[in-house]
């Protein structure tokens, strides 16, 4: 592994009662790492106890040792896991420790850790213990704390200013010794370190009584870690000093003069430019009368995009309904059941197609005339046949020279008369069945026959 240099780092941790307590109950460490691969680096631990008369000393003096005992073992490789895993294993004794002891059930601490590894800062906290950075003129807070007012904060239910003098602002929503699972923030991705940067670790007992104004001018005048350290708890107890107070801050480098070689500005002109709002900033545009108008455009945009989607694609299927009806149109035949009325042709009824009802009684079925045969080139009509019936013997001793024509009488149902039909081109021979009542046989007529 590739040694990288790094400048000399200064570090100073304090802890003090306070004005109004008679136990401090924080607790602060800081350990330098020899174990691979963290050889070389520095961790810092500040815990803040809690639950009743010892229970949070308790508490925070067994989260400060468990974790310096983790990372004198054997750590994990990656540091972002590591820190995790101190923080976890410290509640896992702290729990324990809970249960064999009736008087410390319920005891807690909150737990703000860092590690400066070549060149890099790693971090991870529960509760509402802070960790500040300050770099070239300027205070960043590099943690949120875990706690309810803090989430009406995130919320924009609550300021920063209201905040502070909520009477909820110390109800934390996540400790070491819960009994709930733990969830421990981790810092990600770490910060890459410059020449000059300040860390600073500490309790609600300091930023609690210490604005963020006074924070940022003491670090960046002060000379050393300890001379700012011991500035910062003076000012914490001036200010009141309603509780313990704990502050642990690391010097990486040399400081800003040095490097740039010309002093800077004093404290308070430091504090006023970074105080100073930038009057070219564009208002948020939560605030502007513009935005309700931006915000109906982002609602109403999808809506009118997919009707207008909608459209096109109707169309394109009414265009190629109307252009598929009309290749319909031209190729299609047309049906046989529409026929047109002026256009039939004139055509005579075949006699199978016309009806077969015998004439009226009334008028007797005319015999005098025979039937011509059609010609011989043209086919002939075969007449109905008849269904023979039994006929009287005929006399043997009347001779005929000629055929005589009978008249038959009238009878009620007289026999159908066969009528001559004219051929069409192309007449076709047509057998007809015999009916189911046979023609009666004629009788003979009232003429007397000559004899001979």
């Amino acid at each position: 592994m590739r040694k990288v240099q790094t400048p000399p780092i200064d570090i100073f941790e304090m802890s003090d009662v306070g004005r109004r307590r008679y136990e401090n109950q924080d607790s602060v460490a800081r350990l330098q790492l020899t174990k691979i691969p963290y050889q070389g680096g520095h961790l810092l631990v500040v815990a803040d106890g809690m639950g009743g008369a010892s229970g949070g000393q308790v508490a925070s003096r067994i989260a400060v040792q468990e974790i310096v005992s983790y990372f004198q073992e054997e750590p994990n490789m990656e540091p972002d896991v590591a820190l995790r895993e101190g923080i976890e294993q410290a509640a896992e004794a702290i729990l324990k420790k809970a249960g064999e002891d009736p008087s410390l059930t319920g005891m807690g601490t909150t737990c703000v850790m860092c590690m400066v590894q070549n060149g890099y800062l790693f971090a991870a906290h529960v509760g509402d213990s802070r960790m500040y950075m300050w770099r070239k003129g300027v205070l960043h807070r590099m943690t949120r704390d875990h706690s309810a007012v803090q989430r009406l904060v995130e919320a924009g239910i609550l300021s920063e200013e209201e905040a502070k003098n909520h009477p909820r602002q110390n109800v934390l929503s996540r400790v070491l010794g819960s009994e709930f699972p733990l969830y421990v923030e981790v810092m990600a991705p770490p910060w890459k370190l410059l020449e000059g940067d300040r860390i600073l670790l500490c309790s609600d007992g300091l930023h609690g009584e210490v604005e963020d104004e006074d924070i940022l001018s003491i670090m960046g005048g002060a000379k050393t870690a300890q001379e700012a350290v011991e500035t910062l708890v003076k000012t914490a107890n001036d200010n009141g000093g309603n509780d313990n107070i704990t502050a642990q801050i690391l010097f990486y480098g040399s400081p800003p003069e040095v490097i740039e070689g010309t002093p800077v500005d004093p404290p308070a002109q430091q504090q006023s430019a970074a105080a100073a709002p930038n009057q070219e900033a564009w208002q948020s545009l939560g605030d502007r009368p513009e935005a309700y108008f931006f915000y109906a455009l982002l609602i109403l945009l999808p809506f009118f995009l997919g009707y207008m989607a909608g459209r096109y694609d109707n169309k394109k299927i009414y265009l190629a309904a109307q252009r598929s009806q009309q290749r319909e149109i031209h190729v299609r035949p047309l049906p046989s059941s529409i026929v047109d009325p002026d256009n039939v042709p004139e055509t005579r009824p075949t006699p199978a197609s016309r009806p077969t009802t015998p004439p009226p009684a009334s008028q007797p079925a005319p015999t005098s005339q025979p039937v011509e045969p059609p010609p011989a080139s043209q086919p002939t009509i075969v007449p109905r046949e008849v269904v023979p019936t039994p006929q009287p013997k005929a006399r043997e001793d009347v001779p005929t020279s000629q055929p005589a024509v009978r008249e038959a009488a009238p009878t009620s149902q007289p026999a159908p008369a066969v009528r001559a039909v004219v051929p069409t081109s192309q007449p076709a021979a047509r057998k007809v069945e015999p009916t189911s009542q046979p023609t009666p046989a004629p009788t003979p007529t009232s003429k007397p026959t000559s004899r001979p």
